[in-house]
This record gives C-alpha cells, structure tokens and sequence, in this order.
C-alpha cells in the first residue's frame, strides 16, 4: 500500500500533536486526566527541520474530552479538522494517538507546565513539535 502524500502526513502529524498535548493520565498512570478537558489554542508548530510557525501563519483550536479529541487547524499544506482518540501515561509522559479521519497512529511525549502543553510526536517518520495554551 504506498504512503499518504507529504501532506496528509503532515496533517497526520499536526493533529497527533495536537492531541498529544492534551494526552495527560489520571494518578495510576492508565487513562486521560479530566483535568486536561477542555479548549486549547495553538502557541507554535514545527515540523521538526522545518521553520516554526505561529499565529497567523499557523493557528488552531484543540478540544478534549478525557479520552477523544477534535482539532482544527490552519497550517499551510494541512487538512484542516481531525479528531480521534488517544491513551496515555502520566509516569512516563508517552502517548499514542489514533486518528478517526487517516490511518494512522502516532506516538510521542508531552510535557504540562501550568496552562501549557508541549508534544514531540513521531508520525510516519516525521517528527513534529507543537505548543498548546490552555484557554
């Protein structure tokens, strides 16, 4: 089966990030925080390698339940709305996000400080870095 076209991994990858940012887990470290429901807006994205875009040449929306997520986004070359659903690990900060819209997983770390979430996913074998503030 040959592989999406750059741009639907790109896509792939901007929304993995953007729900890894939110994949946070409850205190035994097995499933999603309630905490981390809610909205989130788009701080900076890069396709690691490549510029970092911030608003307005990249913006976003995230929205999080404690296990589904919705994001849509304005990044040149990236379909704009993915949703999905993902797992994560509060001991070790990994992820695995599962997109609804493409066939694809992607896998990462996260890092919460206050309202702000950062992702360091892996999708396809592109690596993409994005920051999130809590609304």
């Amino acid at each position: 089966m040959p592989l999406p076209s750059p741009s639907v991994r790109l896509l792939g990858i901007v929304l993995v990030s953007t729900v890894a940012v939110a994949a946070c887990s409850s205190s035994d470290g097995t499933g999603p925080s309630d905490s981390l429901a809610g909205s989130y807006t788009l701080a900076s994205f890069e396709a690691v390698g490549g510029p970092v875009l911030t608003p307005p040449t990249a913006s976003g929306t995230l929205v999080l339940t404690t296990t589904r997520y919705k994001a849509t986004l304005s990044v040149p070359g990236v379909p704009p709305v993915d949703s999905g659903t993902y797992t994560a690990s509060e001991t070790v900060h990994t992820f695995t996000m599962t997109s609804d819209v493409l066939p694809i997983q992607s896998v990462g770390t996260y890092t919460l400080t206050g309202n702000q979430l950062v992702t360091d996913l892996t999708t396809l074998g592109t690596r993409v870095k994005s920051t999130w503030s809590k609304q």
